[in-house]
């Protein structure tokens, strides 16, 4: 019995060992494809929002020593640079995460090298629709969003945006722009920070672009992006004076 525990243990410590070996490839060019592929993963990763805020040092250096590896095809080599560009990709993505959690918005596209992690599905805003702040607002603002669809097949889809019982048309076009952050007024009236890709481009229609209001949210964009419950929220910017935030609509 004991003879047979003996060999069952240095079974269990044998696939100990050979299995974090094997992960980092068992031959040179299993090796040299998953430092590429790693190297790959960090080029990406130095497009996220937060890479300017971020010490990018010792990435940098590990990037630097597993293209030097691959370069100059240094097999003893590629097993240590692949260990290290994995832990310095896997600290940036924890910073990433950390950001991200501070944000009001949250991440739609869990992939950290997307260019749009925070985007909306467009068609939120199809057919019709109606939006309407989370907090009181003043009379100068909207009491509501409301999304018209095209009247014939000529024309495009269109939006009100309602300041008392009135509002002008506004046509509006939505595109995915670089992350940024803009400042929203939350569900207690405080300011938080939310990170935004979905922009809404908002332009008078005819005859209503003489306005002080339309003139404003023709100058000013509005975003659409999720908040930590998934609820789809529209942004926009307030027009109080000396108010420099976006109120949120649901």
């Amino acid at each position: 019995m004991r003879k047979v525990l003996s060999v069952i243990f240095i079974i269990v410590m044998t696939v100990a060992i050979v299995l974090p070996l094997a992960s980092c490839g068992s031959n040179p060019q299993e090796q040299y494809y998953l430092v590429a592929t790693e190297l790959e993963k960090s080029e990406k990763l130095m497009g996220n929002y937060f890479a300017n805020k971020y010490d990018m040092k010792e990435l940098n250096a590990a990037m630097q020593a597993a293209q030097l590896a691959l370069d100059n095809s240094d097999k003893k080599a590629y097993k240590s640079v692949l260990l290290e560009l994995q832990k310095q990709n896997k600290a940036f993505e924890s910073f990433i995460e950390e950001r991200v959690k501070e944000s009001y918005s949250i991440q739609t596209v869990k992939d950290n090298s997307s260019d749009y992690p925070f985007e909306v599905d467009v068609s939120v805003l199809s057919g019709f629709w109606e939006y309407k702040p989370i907090v009181l607002q003043s009379s100068k603002n909207p009491i509501s969003l409301v999304g018209l669809p095209a009247e014939t097949t000529d024309t495009e889809p269109y939006m009100c945006l309602f300041i008392g019982v009135n509002s002008a048309e506004y046509d509006y076009d939505i595109e995915n722009e670089e992350t940024r952050t803009i400042t929203v007024q939350d569900e207690n009236g405080e300011l938080v920070s939310a990170l935004v890709n979905t922009k809404v481009t908002i332009t008078a229609r005819k005859g209503f672009d003489y306005l002080d209001e339309t003139q404003f949210y023709s100058s000013n964009p509005a975003y659409l992006f999720k908040n930590k419950s998934g609820v789809v929220l529209f942004a926009i910017p307030n027009r109080d004076e000396g108010s420099d935030f976006f109120i949120l609509y649901k």
